[in-house]
């Protein structure tokens, strides 16, 4: 069974520009956490979710990140914590509490199936964040270029998959990569850390 493809994309310069943008935002809310777990904070993954809108009024620029794109941010921090608390549960020596994320470390930014469905042709439309009550968007949408044909049938199984899986973009390697259908959404959310990403101009 196939469960992924990865396929070099194009995008402009501009777009490359955007995306290493969200995933900057998206890694440092990502630290931010982190920074106050290590300090002593409790982890709770739904009260966690719930702290976006404060986060946007701290930071409104995160108002400019496609919001399922900051979500994301809050499955990997659990998924983060869990294995955390799984390995303490073990009496592992080094249960290894998550690390900040520097900048040069990738950072996947993870978009739902749903926009694998809308291509036309080999051409995909990644949005970005912002407008309507938040005014004209900051960036416009991204507009990406499939180098190869995607397999057969990945339409019928991105629009049958939940939107933890899909397209999973970056802008530290060549490649996006194609996630099609699974039984549950989260049992491959783990996935989501190792996928690969795009880089304009490659």
């Amino acid at each position: 069974m196939l469960l992924s493809k990865k396929i070099k994309i194009e995008v402009s310069e501009r777009d490359a520009a955007t995306l290493e943008w969200m995933q900057g935002k998206c890694r440092g809310l990502y630290n931010w956490w982190v920074m106050h777990l290590r300090s002593g904070e409790r982890w709770n993954f739904e009260r966690a979710k719930q702290s976006l809108q404060e986060s946007k009024q701290y930071d409104p620029e995160l108002r400019a990140v496609y919001s399922k794109l900051l979500h994301e941010v809050y499955f990997r921090l659990d998924h983060a914590m869990q294995g955390f608390f799984r390995r303490v549960a073990k009496g592992e020596k080094k249960p290894g509490f998550p690390r900040f994320k520097p900048r040069h470390q990738f950072f996947t930014l993870c978009y739902p199936a749903m926009y694998l469905d809308k291509m036309e042709g080999n051409t995909i439309v990644l949005p970005t964040g912002g407008g309507g009550k938040w005014g004209p968007k900051r960036f416009p949408d991204i507009v990406a270029h499939l180098t190869e044909d995607p397999p057969v049938h990945f339409r019928r199984d991105a629009s049958t998959t939940s939107a933890a899986s899909g397209a999973t973009v970056g802008t530290t390697s060549n490649w996006t990569r194609f996630v099609p259908n699974e039984t549950s959404a989260r049992k491959i959310a783990p996935l989501h850390s190792s996928l690969q990403g795009l880089q304009a101009g490659c």
